[in-house]
């Protein structure tokens, strides 16, 4: 019934021993029976840890690395499509499960995520991220009066989420996600299934994401996230927006003073104030009128948008 995934990349030693093997062991509650393991790690190590977890509870693994590149590299839609591919030559499951390599699901998330499984108009059931290492972030969203829940559930309804992800695979059936995409191949996944015209729902029992916040994203990986956001309308933004956080530093620097103390208030709160401008101005500057599901299909209309929307400055 479920094929567990997971795309790895030097994980064992990225994530530690101790807690690889905790985001195995949870797993555990999910019948899955076979294991799709992409990894493009530069040794071994990874590998045999999964082989060997495989083997001590009798689930049958698959291994491979990413079998598609973009301009000579991987990235983690060429790990994704690998891993969905694999899913359909090998497997007649119905859902398949994406795990990431250091998300630990909570108990009870399986008796909270099988009650959507025979819902057949639902594509993808996403359990919440809660992020235990985003100190800053938590405090940030304490002083704003908005509980971990309701901001990761916003999240997930503007761009996604694969880490703890079932996919029915009627709804991924023909996905073909952009090889350049290292980022937001989650948003893509779950705009494709939208435009098929299926539902998702959310397991509130979520698990414990451990990487911390902003860690390990470069700045085309940032430029690639706004892309995607403008591409797939992610996140209308009309002028009036942009000039409401204009206009709202003041409220940025309290919130500030109250997450961080008054030492920082207004370092803190102009550098999160700048960057939301920033970005919603990019949104409203580049917003376009195409539908996202007359193209998501198209990668020649995408590679299109993004000469004539970005290349141009």
């Amino acid at each position: 019934m479920i094929v567990l995934s997971m795309i790895t990349k030097n994980s064992l030693k990225k994530v530690g021993v101790r807690n690889f093997e905790r985001v195995w062991l949870a797993s555990l509650q999910v019948p899955y029976e076979s294991i799709i393991l992409v990894d493009d790690s530069s040794n071994n190590d990874t590998v045999d840890f999964v082989r060997k977890f495989s083997n001590d509870f009798g689930k049958e693994l698959i291994v491979s690395k990413s079998r598609l590149q973009y301009n000579g590299k991987t990235t983690r839609a060429t790990a994704r499509q690998t891993a969905i591919d694999i899913f359909f030559e090998n497997f007649n499951d119905e859902w398949l499960f994406f795990l990431d390599d250091d998300f630990i699901i909570r108990n009870g998330w399986w008796n909270e995520a099988s009650n959507y499984l025979n819902e057949m108009k639902v594509g993808l059931i996403w359990g919440v991220d809660y992020c235990p290492l985003w100190v800053k972030r938590q405090r940030w969203i304490e002083a704003r009066g908005v509980d971990e829940l309701t901001c990761a559930i916003k999240t997930f309804t503007i761009r996604g989420g694969l880490h703890d992800t079932l996919l029915r695979r009627e709804a991924i059936a023909g996905l073909k996600l952009p090889l350049w995409l290292n980022v937001y191949e989650d948003a893509w996944t779950k705009k494709y299934i939208e435009c098929k015209g299926f539902e998702w729902r959310i397991v509130k029992t979520g698990g414990d994401h451990l990487r911390a916040s902003g860690e390990g994203y470069t700045q085309d990986d940032l430029r690639q996230a706004l892309e995607i956001s403008i591409l797939l309308a992610l996140e209308p933004t009309p002028f009036r927006r942009v000039l409401k956080t204009i206009f709202g530093l003041p409220a940025y620097i309290y919130y500030a003073k109250k997450a961080y103390g008054l030492k920082n208030s207004v370092k803190e709160g102009f550098s999160i104030w700048k960057r939301r401008v920033t970005y919603r101005y990019e949104l409203w500057k580049k917003s376009n009128n195409i539908d996202p599901c007359e193209i998501i299909n198209s990668q020649d209309a995408v590679e299109k948008f993004r000469i004539s929307t970005f290349d141009k400055g």
